[in-house]
């Protein structure tokens, strides 16, 4: 079943909106969501100007989330922008992020949480990927 996000709404909305789902795990549901961990695109452009380097923030705004993520720091997650370290650069809009709260919201109360790929594409874009399940965190 595809399901729109509305970006307006931001992350507590697009969390809000997993946890509606959770009951659908028990109907046998998959909630896949999909979006990137970070999404600059003007600093695409100067990375491909400085010789394809990833800039420092990249991978420390994924591993930030992975870190908050592992921690069930639910507050910073949703509050990412003012918390992580270059939240706004890593996302100068949030459309893109909103899918891993939604997910994120998927898990349930008590999920447990797993990053099964960290990787970055095209210097700038972060595709870490993450499974939700629900149950006791381990």
């Amino acid at each position: 079943i595809p399901l729109s996000i509305q970006s307006h709404g931001g992350p507590k909305q697009a969390y809000q909106l997993g946890r509606a789902l959770v009951p659908l795990a028990d109907q046998g549901f998959l909630t896949i969501a999909s979006g990137n961990l970070t999404h600059n695109l003007r600093d695409y452009q100067r990375a491909t100007l400085d010789g394809g380097r990833t800039p420092a923030y990249v991978r420390e705004f994924a591993d930030w989330l992975a870190a908050q993520t592992t921690a069930g720091n639910l507050p910073a997650l949703l509050d990412y922008r003012r918390q992580a370290p270059a939240g706004a650069q890593a996302h100068p809009s949030e459309e893109h992020l909103l899918p891993f709260h939604v997910a994120l919201g998927a898990g349930g109360e008590n999920a447990r949480t797993t990053r099964f790929h960290a990787g970055i594409d095209d210097c700038v874009i972060a595709m870490d990927a993450y499974a939700f399940e629900q149950g006791e965190p381990q």
